[in-house]
């Protein structure tokens, strides 16, 4: 049940697509046996309200948070992080204005995390 949640600042323009990027890193993360294809959600938010620094609109982020089960060993973490990582950076065409681009993982801890899923099949 992981989720990919990518937030991003309106004005990158045609240097980012955002659904691209979104299926990259689904099939990326699908690719690598890390989850089945329907288990992974992805969305992706445009902000068009954000301050960056001195509030310049000269300056643009994109920010990709990574949530997954806290059963996966650690360094498999890292590891799946920093593979993200890489693919987001490599999503960024060439920007008019400095994008700072950052990835985020969460710990979905058991304990403390509750899930309901219900799957409805479309009609016939």
């Amino acid at each position: 049940m992981p989720h990919l949640m990518l937030e991003y600042t309106d004005n990158l323009h045609d240097a980012f697509n955002p659904r691209q990027t979104l299926f990259k890193l689904h099939k990326s993360l699908v690719n690598k046996h890390f989850c089945e294809p329907e288990e992974l959600k992805s969305r992706a938010i445009k902000l068009n309200d954000y301050l960056i620094g001195d509030g310049s609109i000269e300056r643009g982020f994109i920010h990709l948070r990574f949530a997954q089960r806290a059963t996966l060993p650690e360094e498999d973490k890292q590891r799946l992080m920093e593979s993200l990582h890489e693919q987001l950076c490599q999503c960024i065409g060439s920007p008019a204005i400095p994008v700072q681009i950052t990835t985020e993982s969460i710990d979905l801890q058991p304990q403390t995390c509750r899930y309901l899923k219900t799957v409805r099949q479309a009609r016939s």
